[in-house]
């Protein structure tokens, strides 16, 4: 199974980047190690324990977010894809109340 997520955003994608970074940074920090973007800040891609993530930024402003996951052992021990979606759409909505 795989975790596929679109989401708009009124901001640049600097501005989108900046949002993602601060709210990850603030509650989870150690997934920063994890996760490494591109030289145009555009998209990222992550890996850890079994799971993964690629994130891409598209547009000038306004910016589409197409996130694309998997979660597999040993993650899927820990927590679902269902509850891994749940938390990133979440999280987004977070995001989306100080970056538009």
């Amino acid at each position: 199974m795989a975790i596929a997520i679109r989401e708009w955003f009124e901001s640049s994608p600097a501005k989108v980047r900046r949002a993602i970074e601060n709210y990850v940074s603030n509650l989870y920090p150690a997934a920063l190690n994890f996760v490494r973007w591109d030289s145009r800040g555009t998209h990222a891609e992550g890996r850890s324990h079994g799971a993964s993530v690629s994130l891409d930024l598209v547009g000038k402003g306004p910016t589409e977010l197409l996130l694309r996951g998997t979660i597999g052992l040993p993650a899927r021990l820990f927590v679902s894809e269902r509850r891994a979606e749940e938390r990133v759409r979440n999280a987004l909505e977070e995001i989306k109340r100080h970056v538009p």
